[in-house]
């Protein structure tokens, strides 16, 4: 390794160093297409559809480590040469690097590192597409602390909206040390001062800047972390508020198409479209997912299938037993009914259907989330 690459300390919260270092958590080293060969053996199928937490060591070894896991407990605490979040994928028979990127909130190391990370994925022996697939550039703002991702030369802390912008005349006060600077600093600082003076003598924009409303500031709201799905109970519960309010609906709808339409035609639309509804809202709240996909509403559709015929069931066999069975017993044997065909449902959907929920999926993977802010 070159003596003068640049390493990278640890910048982060100190308690989350303090939380994650430990033996056991540190990153796989791969020093060798074998090496990666077996860490792959060791990888569940879905694991591998997501990105991975990655460091390069001072040794120059690439370290891989579960997405989740925090790049200092990916490097044991040491320093890096290089650090971000790296997918793979399999093609005619070979592994490659299908994105990579230099994020890393807590390393914040510099999109020219890529020379060693590239070395260091090259001896594993990975195609990769010769460039970080998502580079950023972080910096510190003395005013606040705050860690920002910049984006399109917008050097701009959020707390500058707030009038708290510190400026030289020349550049943005964010010194190299220990604060994920570079030395492209100075050409962004310009344009904010201009911007920052401009605003200050009343004027709402200043030729060859952005427009105002358009700057992008990209805030530290990365994390190692993907959102988590809520736990069983909290699921149960948002599937039982949501599940029961749209019970309550179909049930109620029933009763006002009852004797304008034959029973099982009414049960099944009601069921249909209750169930199409509650699906969405599952996904979105119940189980802490996305809007769902074609796979989702077909796999779905089997528990529509389901709730038909056990609610029709059921009502068929009260008119059975009694013919002359009033709307409240009606009302009572079907909700019981929904109810049962509902816990089968929160089963299958949390177990089956959306269970990627748990996981972000491979189409919609996120590297960073931005913010953007109006800064008229």
């Amino acid at each position: 390794m070159h003596e003068s690459t640049r390493s990278y300390g640890y910048v982060g919260p100190a308690e989350i160093r303090a939380g994650a270092v430990r033996a056991d958590a540190e990153g796989r080293p791969i020093r060798s297409a074998a090496d990666f060969a077996a860490w792959v053996r060791e990888q569940e199928r879905d694991d591998l559809a997501e990105p991975f937490t990655y460091v390069v060591g001072p040794d120059g070894v690439l370290r891989l480590a579960p997405r989740r896991s925090e790049h200092v407990a990916c490097a044991g605490g040491a320093r890096v040469l290089g650090a971000g979040e790296i997918a793979f994928a399999r093609e005619a028979g070979r592994w490659l690097v299908t994105e990579i990127s230099n994020q890393s909130t807590g390393y914040c190391p510099d999109p020219d590192t890529w020379p060693v990370v590239a070395a260091a994925v090259e001896r594993a022996e990975l195609a990769h597409a010769g460039g970080f697939t998502h580079a950023f550039v972080f910096r510190r703002c003395p005013d606040c602390g705050e860690h920002n991702v910049v984006k399109e030369a917008d050097f701009v802390c959020v707390c500058s909206v707030r009038g708290s912008f510190r400026c030289t005349g020349t550049s943005i006060r964010m010194p190299r040390s220990g604060t994920c600077a570079d030395s492209t600093v100075r050409a962004a600082g310009r344009s904010a001062c201009a911007l920052t003076a401009a605003r200050a003598g009343g004027q709402r924009s200043v030729r060859g800047l952005p427009a105002p409303g358009r700057m992008l500031l990209h805030m530290d709201t990365t994390s190692n972390t993907s959102p988590k799905a809520p736990g069983v109970i909290a699921s149960f519960t948002r599937f039982v508020v949501i599940g029961g309010g749209v019970g309550l609906a179909s049930s109620a709808t029933l009763v006002l198409l009852a004797g304008s339409v034959p029973f099982v035609a009414a049960n099944a639309l009601v069921t249909i479209v209750s169930t199409l509804i509650a699906t969405e809202l599952h996904s979105r709240f119940t189980f802490g997912g996305d809007k769902p996909d074609k796979s989702d509403h077909a796999k779905a559709a089997l528990t529509v299938l389901v709730c038909y015929l056990f609610t029709t069931a059921a009502m068929l066999t009260l008119r059975a037993i009694n013919p002359h069975a009033g709307v409240l017993v009606e009302q009572s044997v079907y909700l019981s009914a929904s109810g049962l065909a509902g816990i089968g449902r929160f089963a299958f959907m949390r177990l089956v259907i959306f269970a990627k929920a748990k996981g972000p999926k491979a189409s919609q993977r996120v590297l960073a989330r931005e913010a953007v802010v109006t800064a008229a």
